[in-house]
């Protein structure tokens, strides 16, 4: 379950955006059927909402209290409700809007039975009652989706994928988020590390100066005693070849302690640039992810960069109903690169869908005009899925097509 796209629905249902949150349902409803019926209730559905509760498993009914919901199910249609329908149907429309605002605040689902009304009307061709029916329902319900109904017949596909851009945008974030923050955890204890090594060089660098001050007054001490001894050894006819050895051995144990800090200070440093590049590295992986989370919703080559193979039912889903959607816009291109990444995806996972896919694929075909392959396809089709819903369409393209 996404709770991200649970927040979300419930977010628009406090803002009373309720078409919002029912168009974003009706896309998810099989995964989310609780939100179906808080959105109901929330519109004032309760009859159509009791019915979902009826229907809800019951790990989700025991969520909800639903004893005042049954009382105002029950409760409809009253007196006053049948009023309004014989105002409405002796077409006093004036009077009826009156009736309709008291009756509302009441009982919401007289709304839907105006709708119903109205839908009724534009089945019929009647364009004078179906006019009237919207003034009506407008004047009660500005955001009613009887009202869009038009716009949505003009234009189904841009609102139904823009709500697809909206739960594939929540989707990558849920997916890249983790992500993100795991690399702001990897670059917080990189740096760490690197402010220790700082420290530690910086100790490390005190250390060796004062190895250094103290080497320097011992060889200072030194030359200050070999010189008093080699006066003394003149002095006792001592040889000046053991005089130069005890010189020669001292020098080198010198160079031998200077030479071991130089490399340890090499060492440190050699390990701080390395540190250095890493941080570098990943600040830049960083940038380039949040950029990738950032960018709009990724056309079907983009969306394998973030998917390259989807092997969940979820993902499949939104693969399959954005395919249908460029379909529906007649971008057939588009939609056959996505529906076919979700049959050769679907090995071994039982998707309830994949006869959708089989057979929008060889429609696609044959609204491209390849009509041997979109044949072919059909016939492929009846032999995988001889139960399918769409079977008996097949046959029809099979017999058009050559029999």
């Amino acid at each position: 379950m996404n709770d991200l796209l649970v927040h979300f629905v419930r977010d628009l249902i406090k803002k009373r955006e309720i078409t919002l949150a029912r168009n974003i349902v009706s896309i998810v409803e099989s995964e989310y059927p609780f939100l179906k019926f808080e959105v109901e209730i929330a519109a004032g559905n309760y009859k159509t909402a009791m019915e979902i509760y009826k229907k809800l498993p019951e790990n989700y009914k025991t969520l909800y209290n639903v004893q005042d919901y049954e009382k105002k199910a029950e409760n409809f249609p009253t007196e006053d409700f049948e009023t309004v329908i014989e105002t409405i149907s002796s077409e006093n429309y004036t009077s009826s809007v009156i009736l309709l605002e008291e009756l509302k605040k009441e009982f919401p689902e007289v709304v839907e039975a105006i709708a119903l009304e109205l839908e009724a009307a534009r089945r019929k061709g009647d364009k004078k009652r179906a006019k009237e029916l919207s003034k009506i329902l407008e004047q009660i319900d500005k955001t009613h989706p009887g009202l869009l109904k038009k716009e949505t017949d003009s234009k189904p596909n841009i609102v139904i994928m823009s709500l697809l851009i909206v739960i594939i945008t929540i989707s990558l974030i849920a997916l890249f988020n983790p992500i993100i923050l795991s690399l702001n955890k990897e670059i917080t204890n990189v740096k760490a590390n690197l402010d220790y090594l700082e420290t530690e060089l910086s100790n490390k660098t005190a250390i060796v100066s004062n190895k250094m001050d103290s080497l320097k007054t011992l060889v200072t001490t030194k030359m200050d005693d070999l010189k008093s001894d080699m006066e003394n050894t003149i002095k006792t006819t001592f040889s000046t070849e053991k005089l130069e050895n005890v010189i020669n051995n001292q020098f080198a144990e010198f160079n031998k302690k200077l030479s071991d800090q130089k490399f340890l200070l090499n060492s440190l440093s050699e390990r701080v640039v390395e540190l250095s590049l890493s941080i570098s590295n990943l600040e830049r992986n960083v940038k380039n992810m949040k950029l990738q989370v950032s960018l709009t919703p990724p056309t079907p080559t983009e969306l394998e960069k973030f998917l390259p193979t989807p092997r969940n039912t979820q993902m499949l889903r939104v693969f399959w109903l954005l395919g249908y959607q460029y379909y529906k816009i007649k971008n057939y291109k588009l939609a056959l690169e996505l529906i076919d990444k979700v049959i050769e995806s679907s090995s071994g996972l039982n998707l309830y869908f994949i006869d959708d896919a089989f057979y929008y694929r060889a429609l696609i075909y044959y609204e491209m005009g390849d009509i041997e392959n979109a044949y072919i396809l059909f016939k492929d089709f009846v032999l995988r899925f001889p139960d399918s819903l769409y079977t008996p369409h097949a046959h029809y393209f099979i017999n058009k097509l050559g029999g």
